[in-house]
């Protein structure tokens, strides 16, 4: 390398030139080795390495490199990081300052003392060096390089461990935590972590990582861990600094670390897992031998004792390592999943803990290649994927992978499912040298997962044949997770434009209806809502239609009882709706008609004519109607039937532990409870049209009391289950005229009711009393139960009316009691208060 390209003039020497060459001249008979080196930066504009440019004959002979040699020092000569050379050389440049350093070299094949010295010169650093091999070496700089031989060994001792803890960081239980979600929300920690962190177990779990530890924010960590979560690339540091607040007080620590992306199952980039060991000590001791080396240079006459201190650290650096190695291999072995270490191209295994052993039946393993330890996985994909791994560098992620195994080691396989890693592992030099594998075993979570979707494959098959419409609507915007063919025809949607998006996406032109206000208020409150014949107003085929619909809108808990989802089931009574309004509207042609007649009085011939066909049409279009609503609710008898017989053969079916989860129980019952009342219902339908239809019930004389008596042994099993006082005081009409079975309805109703709407905070009583005057029998029956406000007594008589949907029934028997009572010419009254009671009084008529 020429110092100066610069030539003589034609009028002479040049005396730039004259003194270029006199400088060449010097550095080649110099017997000090000069150096040039180039600094290369790093993305943070910090030293990362020197580019070696010239060497002078003396450095030639020395390093036997050539005059230009290139290359980088850490590359050429790696021993200058943990000798301090590098450090050295960093500083000097940094700081602009010369400086001189002494090292005993004994790395890369060189075994020699060196005084060097060093100073910038513009972007360049120039070295000169010497070294001491052609001298006798004194007492004191043998005993030097004695204990820095030693240190060496202890030095290279401690790089060892370091090299393992970074074979096993990928995934190891050494420290360890999880973060989830853009937030870093920490999922799981282990002790070792917490005890870095200085915080407990109740204040880490569900906390983002920086509101954990404040102190953290700022340090450079979150965009680190946004680099991991963006790329999916693991990110690995060493020695990092951070400032911690730990018991009261701010440390400096010093952490090797780990950022490793978790995958979900579609290989999307969930969360970080670390692994993080805490190397301050061995930092602090590093540094204290670096500061014991700078004094060294110095001052020659604290030898002996740096000697000592030097021989003091390295004793405890071997003791730490030896630490490291116990606790390394403690946790590995205490560790849930399953680990080995595979090294070499025929992957023989280095080291396996209790998990991996256990899941190959504890055969020998350790030393044997892993083809020949585990022979039945020939012919799976495995053994091709570590041979990738180590050929490559790049780590396989395996998820629920099926597995064959010899888990017993006895020759007989097993189907197993896994999720591992394959992770290379690097020496010094960053060439693979290994495979290590972290596995868990997956297979029961697997079967569970198939077993749950045949499950769901059944009900869905079975809300498929299900004879009314059935939706469950999820979350606060409730998506649509269920809709049947029922419930797609009513909103004129396929599956494909319903499943799994918001209900008012779906339908958004019934957003004004008041269908989520109702919603909201069943989340809310946690109360069914039931309505009929409610218009809904839909878009079929791109055409507004209004479908007229009975439905009920149910709460869905999970195990904890919150709200999670509202269940609907509507039946289409459009036809129904239809059919009432034709009846509505031949009434107001008839009186139409009747307007025509008293208007012409000349036409009264015609009129009534007219007046004579329309009261044939009104009353065959009452005979339709009677007729269509016993045949609806009789028809209705047999879909119905039959889905409680699916729904018995799906839960004869199902496995008795599947029968009673946690969330598939409910579910079974609610559907039972559903089909039991729909059937209530439609008995009790079946009885208002044939009660209606029935010719009346002959009047005969009853002994009220024995009746009464009669009743309560019906209702024996509700008599026991709320241990009433029942005071009956009948004796004022012992025998009454009245249709027995009616009568008998009437009380059988009345003290029911008593007796189910009790108040649980006090002992029921229940009065039963009659009185009887020439014309009129009055019986009362009071209670002193929950009571009604007004506005509850003025629906009471209504059909299908429920006033407290905590208790069972279908608000049908005081409907019918209201009508046995007028149809026999009598009234029924109530008088009731909240808190106080209620009292019913039925006034019959006496037959003259």
């Amino acid at each position: 390398m020429e110092i100066c390209s610069t030539a003589p003039t034609a009028g002479g020497a040049d005396p730039l030139f004259a003194a270029a060459g006199l400088f060449q001249a010097v550095l080649n008979v110099s017997l000090t080795a000069i150096q040039l080196w180039r600094p290369l930066f790093g993305l943070n504009d910090e030293v990362v390495d020197f580019s070696l440019d010239y060497l002078n004959p003396a450095g030639q002979r020395m390093a036997g490199l050539p005059e230009q040699p290139g290359g980088t020092l850490l590359a050429r000569f790696p021993g200058t990081q943990a000798a301090g050379t590098f450090g050295f050389y960093c500083q000097v440049f940094t700081t602009g300052e010369p400086g001189r350093f002494d090292v005993n070299y004994q790395h890369d094949g060189f075994d020699n003392y060196y005084h060097i010295a060093a100073q910038r010169h513009e972007e360049w650093l120039v070295v000169s060096f010497t070294d001491t091999a052609d001298h006798n070496r004194t007492p004191v700089e043998e005993a030097l390089r004695a204990s820095q031989a030693r240190e060496q060994i202890a030095r290279a001792e401690v790089e060892r461990q370091q090299r393992e803890l970074q074979r096993l960081f990928e995934q190891a239980p050494v420290g360890l935590a999880t973060f989830h979600g853009p937030h870093c929300v920490v999922q799981m920690a282990n002790p070792a972590v917490l005890h870095m962190w200085g915080r407990t177990l109740e204040q880490t779990l569900d906390t983002p990582l920086f509101e954990l530890l404040p102190e953290a924010a700022g340090q450079g960590f979150e965009e680190l861990l946004a680099g991991v979560m963006a790329t999916g690339v693991p990110y690995v540091a060493y020695e990092l600094p951070a400032f911690i607040d730990r018991a009261g007080r701010r440390d400096t620590v010093y952490w090797n670390f780990v950022y490793q992306p978790q995958r979900e199952a579609d290989g999307q980039v969930s969360g970080v897992t670390v692994v993080v060991t805490d190397v301050t000590e061995q930092v602090l001791a590093r540094q204290q031998v670096q500061e014991l080396n700078t004094e060294l240079a110095r001052v020659n006459q604290g030898l002996t004792a740096t000697v000592t201190d030097r021989t003091r650290l390295m004793n405890s650096a071997q003791a730490e390592a030896t630490g490291q190695r116990q606790r390394l291999h403690r946790l590995i072995a205490e560790a849930p999943a399953m680990i080995a270490v595979l090294t070499g191209p025929d992957h023989r295994i280095e080291l396996a803990n209790d998990g991996f052993h256990q899941v190959f039946g504890h055969r020998p393993l350790v030393g044997k290649p892993y083809r020949q330890a585990v022979p039945e996985l020939a012919g799976q994909p495995f053994f091709d994927r570590l041979d990738a791994v180590y050929q490559t560098g790049e780590t396989y992620y395996g998820v629920d992978e099926p597995v064959t195994l010899d888990r017993t080691n006895s020759g007989r396989l097993e189907h197993t499912y896994a999720t591992y890693t394959y992770q290379a592992t690097r020496d010094a030099r960053g060439r693979v040298d290994g495979v290590l594998i972290f596995a868990y075993d997956v297979t029961q979570q697997v079967l569970a997962r198939r077993e749950r979707d045949a499950q769901l494959l059944q009900v869905g098959e079975l809300l498929a044949q299900a004879p009314v419409a059935v939706g469950v609507f999820a979350g606060p915007d409730y998506r649509v997770e269920v809709c049947n063919p029922g419930m797609l025809a009513i909103w004129g949607r396929t599956a494909e434009q319903a499943l799994n998006r918001p209900l008012f996406e779906v339908l958004p032109e019934i957003r004004d209806q008041g269908f989520e206000e109702l919603l909201d208020e069943v989340g809310r409150t946690g109360v069914p809502h039931v309505a009929h014949e409610v218009a809904l107003r839909v878009l079929h085929a791109g055409q507004p239609a209004t479908v007229h619909v009975n439905f009920v809108y149910h709460p869905l808990r999970d195990p904890a009882g919150r709200i999670t989802a509202i269940a609907a089931v509507a039946n289409d009574v459009s036809e129904q709706v239809a059919a009432r309004q034709s009846v509505v509207g031949a009434n107001h042609k008839l009186a139409a008609l009747n307007d025509k007649l008293y208007a012409a009085n000349a036409a009264l011939a015609d009129a009534n004519e007219e007046l004579g066909t329309a009261n044939q049409q009104l009353t065959r279009a009452n005979a339709d109607l009677d007729s269509f609503a016993y045949t609806a609710s009789h028809d209705l008898h047999t879909p119905i039937t039959n889905l409680e017989g699916l729904l018995q053969a799906l839960v004869e079916q199902l496995p008795p532990a599947v029968r009673h989860d946690a969330e598939v129980h409910p579910l079974l019952r609610l559907m039972q409870g559903a089909i039991d009342r729909f059937q209530l219902t439609l008995t009790q339908l079946t009885d208002i049209i044939r009660e209606d239809n029935a010719p009346a019930q002959p009047a005969e004389s009853v002994d009220l009391a024995s009746l009464v008596e009669g009743v309560r042994l019906d209702l024996n099993g509700l008599v026991v289950s709320t241990q009433p006082q029942l005071l009956v005081d009948v004796a004022g009409c012992p025998r009454l005229t009245f249709a027995p079975r009616n009568l008998r309805s009437i009380v059988y109703n009345l003290l029911s009711n008593a007796l189910k709407y009790h108040d649980p905070a006090r002992k029921p009583i229940v009065h039963v009393r009659c009185k009887s005057t020439k014309k009129t029998t009055v019986l009362e029956i009071e209670d002193n139960g929950l009571g009604l406000d007004e506005s509850q007594q003025a629906r009471l008589f209504g059909l299908f009316q429920r006033l407290h949907p905590h208790v069972e029934g279908n608000g049908v028997g005081l409907y019918n009691i209201k009508k046995i009572v007028e149809n026999a010419g009598g009234t029924i009254a109530v008088r009731s208060q909240p808190g106080v009671g209620t009292a019913f009084t039925v006034t019959l008529p006496v037959p003259v």
